[in-house]
């Protein structure tokens, strides 16, 4: 049992985003309850979270370039395959 539920666990998306799961093992991912409450702490945390851009500071230890940090709506489309995700809670 304690090796099902690491194999659930690994293929949840947490450790491995599920477009680097190799594709004759990518099914299981679907039947991993890690997946769905990975899932579903991302989407509550990242999706609609809008960030402000922070103006160029003052000083010797200011960057010279204004940077923003990745929308949350983006990031989960971008870096965690879960653009398109939707619950029903």
């Amino acid at each position: 049992a304690p090796v099902v539920v690491l194999m659930l666990m690994i293929l949840g998306g947490f450790y491995i985003p599920f477009r680097n799961i190799p594709i004759f093992v990518r099914w299981i991912s679907h039947i991993s309850f890690a997946k769905y409450a990975f899932t579903a702490f991302c989407i509550n945390e990242f999706d609609g979270r809008e960030y402000e851009c922070d103006d160029v500071g003052q000083g010797q230890d200011s960057c010279p370039q204004q940077s923003c940090p990745v929308q949350g709506t983006d990031y989960l489309r971008d870096y965690r395959d879960m653009g398109g995700e939707r619950l029903w809670v």
